[in-house]
């Protein structure tokens, strides 16, 4: 999945929504390839895509044994 912040308002082909500027939206890297594709035909820069960081997962700390 890919998302993308929108830079100039466009109205989706397949669903008929109108993206609004500074929305967020998240679509399939193939749907995101189309959008792309169909708005290079335009001028101007439609959309922008937002790479997500990978997180790095906090590392187990082994948990002290009680006793005595």
């Amino acid at each position: 999945m890919k998302k993308f912040e929108v830079l100039k308002e466009f109205k989706d082909i397949h669903s008929k929504e109108v993206y609004k500027v500074s929305s967020v939206q998240e679509v399939s890297d193939e749907r995101f390839k189309e959008i792309q594709k169909n708005l290079a035909k335009h001028d101007g820069e439609f959309i922008k895509e937002i790479k997500q960081r990978k997180r790095k997962k906090k590392a187990e700390q082994p948990s002290e044994e009680e006793g005595a």
